[in-house]
């Protein structure tokens, strides 16, 4: 019996981190879109600008940092004090 337990939560935890896996990639395509359309104002053109490429990497590390202490806030919520405090950028 304690073997099945195992097994079940093994499988629960799989499909757990499958769901958590899809839903990063959902959020990633998100930021990816909305810096894209922000930042990226010629698509005729062989390669980004400078100013697009710079547009570009500081959307994706805000917008990253937000969804991370969002994140870190919620498991404070969820699981209380015994998440560690977010490294400072």
């Amino acid at each position: 019996m304690n073997s099945l337990l195992q097994n079940l939560s093994q499988v629960r935890d799989s499909g757990t981190m499958i769901n958590d896996m899809k839903q990063f990639g959902t959020v990633f395509n998100s930021v990816a879109q909305s810096c894209f359309t922000s930042c990226v104002h010629t698509v005729t053109e062989g390669s980004l600008s400078e100013t697009e490429i710079n547009c570009s990497n500081d959307c994706i590390d805000k917008n990253f940092a937000a969804a991370s202490r969002t994140m870190l806030h919620f498991m404070r919520e969820k699981m209380g004090n015994d998440v560690p405090a977010a490294e400072p950028n």
